[in-house]
């Protein structure tokens, strides 16, 4: 009976079977994990990779548009989202691809980058802030994997919310060491 609820989510509404129905609980919430959704998703990578690229799409996001950002008395129409201090946002939304293979490539250059400086370096702080800039991306990478085996396609781009911060702090940290870099030769 719960197989009716297939391609749906926990938030909808028009579901054959309420999702707190209480037969669900010896049905099916006793019996499927996290742990066995981990273990589904390593006997079947090819569904792993479609929900990591439909993760992939809605993960340059992070601001609820269908809300709204505005209160009632401020007197704009429901919905209405405020543009301020959304350039950054704006940006990684509009112009950033939205694709697996960008986030790969982005990542490879990232490491790539991080693990260069880290071998270059002698001095113990700085093997330290290449050992946190590679925590840091490990933290972005397994954000954006605990919402798929979590929650799967539901919300998706909300709960993706610290793979944005890891992201847009590794895109400052790849920045910042160019930039360094560039003024080091320029003198």
């Amino acid at each position: 009976m719960w197989w009716g609820l297939a391609g749906t989510n926990y938030f909808q509404t028009d579901t054959v079977i309420k999702q707190d129905d209480p037969s669900l609980t010896p049905d099916f919430y006793d019996r499927v994990s996290h742990k066995d959704v981990l273990f589904f998703y390593m006997k079947h990578p090819g569904r792993l990779i479609e929900n990591m690229k439909y993760a992939a799409a809605n993960s340059m996001s992070i601001r609820p548009y269908y809300l709204g950002s505005y209160e009632k008395s401020e007197g704009k129409p429901p919905g209405a989202v405020a543009g301020m201090y959304s350039g950054w946002s704006e940006l990684k939304n509009k112009h950033l691809p939205h694709s697996l293979g960008f986030l790969a490539v982005f990542y490879l250059v990232y490491y790539a980058g991080v693990l260069y400086q880290y071998f270059r370096t002698k001095e113990v702080a700085g093997r330290i802030a290449g050992e946190l800039m590679m925590l840091l991306g490990l933290i972005g990478l397994f954000s954006f994997l605990v919402p798929i085996l979590g929650d799967g396609r539901a919300d998706i781009g909300k709960h993706l919310f610290l793979f944005n911060v890891c992201f847009d702090m590794m895109a400052v940290a790849m920045l910042g060491w160019t930039l360094h870099k560039l003024t080091r030769l320029l003198k």
